[in-house]
Order: C-alpha cells, then structure tokens, then sequence
C-alpha cells in the first residue's frame, strides 16, 4: 500500500495503556521495542515477556476520508485476528497441559488489551537473510549479529521442527492458514517456534487459506491440503535458504482461480527432502501426520542412533523444563500486565 498523501492534521496512534510507547531503534528486547510489526505490533516489555495487540487510531474532522477509510478496515482486520488468535492459544493452552510442544509459542496470557507472550530472537526470513549477508529491509529492524552458521544438519532440524508443530496443531482440529516464513520464530537456541495464529482455522471450516504469494493456491477450506501446500514452500525456503521470490506468478494472473498445472515449480535436486518437498506441491498427503513421518523417517536416516537417543533426551528435559518453567513465566506476565494497568513502567 502505498504512503497517504499529507492532510492538514495527522491521525493519533492509540495503545492500549498509556505507558506503552513503540521504540523501533532498541535491540535489547526490553522497553517498548518493536519485536514485530504488520496488522499488528509486538513489543518487548521485559526480557521474558512481549506484548501483541492492534493500534487504534483518533482521526481528525480534516483527515482523508479515503484513506480513514482504508486505516479502519486495517484496524478491524486485525482485532478479528486477535481475537481469533487468543482462541487458538487458549485451546493451545489446554492441550499443552501436559504433552506441549516446544515449537509451538507458548506460554501465552490472553488479556481483553492483547496477547502476552515469550519474546523470540527472529524470524526465518530475518535470519536468512543475515545468513547470506543481505540487508533486511523488512521491518522491524533486528540486528542480527555472530549467528552460527545455517549447516545442512540445522536445516534438517528446522524442517522436522516445524512440521512437528504442525502435525501437533492438526491434532487438536487446528490448521496454522498463513504458513510462511515470518510466521516462524526462531527462539534464541535457534530452534523453530510456530507463531501468528490470527488466521488459523478449524479444520473443514469455511475459510480461505492460503500460500502466501510464491505460486498462491487459495483453498475454500482448512485442511491438511492448503498447509501441506504451504509446508512444502517453507520446507523448500529452509532448504535453498532463500525464498524463492523468482518462482511468484505473472502480476496478471492475481486474483484469479489458480490451477495446479499453471504452475512452473522450481527444481528440488540436490536439496535436503526434495521427494517430500514435491509430494507437499502436489498434495500427495493424506494428512499432516503422514508429512511429519516422512519428515522424522528421512531425518532420522541422516542420523547415527546415539545422535537419535541424545536428542530425544533432550527433548524430554526440555519439556519438563518447560513444565516447571511454565508457571513462573505467566505470573511474570500477570505482574506487567499489572503494572501496565496502573500506569507504571512494565
């Protein structure tokens, strides 16, 4: 969308609490700072905790009605994905009782304002791109220094992470419906944390979902078949380590019903899960759980068994760190909750 042209007088950003100010330049995860942005802001208020919710807005009488216009369908847009998204945690929260998984965003406290949430170092396209040493121009800024290296071990653990957490989100009726790579955090392990739920759906409802804009299928409902589609785009971007912005479709053809053989997918030879990669494209799933089999069945072939066995005990420890973790962290997130409430710093 492109900027508005200048009015009289400017309209007024409104947050939820007084004491909440954006600040996009401050990289220490406290303070305000702008973690991420689009429909919705995500700021870090404490090292521990972050806070997602929608700017409201105070239009003057001499504003552009034309542009007000536009602002105000933007502000409904993503308070309707708000509250879609603390549905998704709150049935995220019950199901992680006991048997969470780890690369999903979690703990969460759902409050009227917003959603509080752990903070995480980046996003998949942030940090591909410092990889390959390119300027992020996405925003917000993040400084991205000393990263280990992307090795074709850590690709690997990426992909079985993410498509871990999907199947998982699918056993609870849920499909994510806007799979791409800004929508996957990575916390600061490196490791994979699904996130940004604002368009999820239940699986068989009627809701439009979609693949971003690389080759956008639209699908009519959620299902295994539009996030196996989408998988196999972010499985392919994890593996090239770039996103294949070349492959989008001709401008003209936007808007338009998509048919699979319209589409001209790039090779996958060479590449890490270039089988299952094609599969994904051309819905050969039965299910997500059947993806996530072959994704853990090729993985594990890359692996010697002690590798296999310390990763599953690690896995275990982290989930019981997790649970013992886990009450402490959402107290923390009452307490700023609090102090927001009362004016005072978070």
């Amino acid at each position: 969308m492109s900027t508005p042209p200048p009015t009289k007088s400017t309209r007024k950003r409104i947050t939820p609490f007084p004491g909440l100010v954006p600040i996009a330049c401050n990289f220490d995860g406290t303070g305000g700072n702008i973690l991420g942005a689009a429909f919705c802001y995500v700021l870090g208020l404490h090292p521990k905790v972050a806070f997602k919710f929608a700017f409201k807005y105070d239009y003057p009488e001499d504003y552009d009605p034309r542009w007000k216009q536009i602002y105000q369908t933007n502000t409904l847009h993503a308070e309707e994905g708000l509250a879609r998204e603390k549905n998704v945690y709150m049935d995220i929260a019950k199901a992680s009782r006991w048997h969470p998984n780890l690369h999903i965003l979690q703990p969460c406290l759902c409050v009227p304002e917003g959603i509080f949430m752990p903070p995480m170092k980046c996003n998949l396209r942030k940090r591909l791109l410092a990889a390959r040493g390119e300027k992020d121009e996405y925003f917000p800024p993040i400084k991205l220094e000393n990263q280990p290296p992307i090795t074709s071990d850590k690709k690997a653990r990426w992909v079985k992470q993410l498509i871990g957490a999907l199947a998982w989100l699918e056993s609870i009726g849920y499909a994510h419906g806007d799979l791409r790579p800004p929508n996957i955090l990575l916390n600061h392990d490196d490791n994979v944390v699904l996130a940004d739920f604002g368009s999820s759906a239940r699986l068989g409802e009627d809701r439009i979902t979609s693949a971003d804009t690389y080759c956008p299928l639209n699908f009519d409902y959620a299902s295994h078949i539009s996030e196996q589609y989408a998988a196999g785009w972010c499985i392919y971007t994890i593996c090239q380590g770039q996103e294949p912005e070349e492959f989008n479709l001709p401008r003209e053809w936007r808007g338009e019903d998509i048919k699979m053989e319209q589409i001209s997918f790039p090779s996958t030879e060479n590449l890490q899960f270039q089988d299952i990669i094609r599969k994904c494209w051309h819905l050969q799933y039965p299910s997500i759980a059947a993806l996530a089999r072959d994704v853990t069945t090729e993985y594990n072939m890359r692996k010697w068994w002690y590798s296999r066995w310390w990763e599953y005990v690690q896995e275990r420890l982290y989930i019981l760190a997790f649970l013992l973790e886990r009450p402490w962290q959402l107290y923390l997130m009452r307490r700023v909750y609090k102090n927001l409430q009362a004016g005072s710093d978070p």
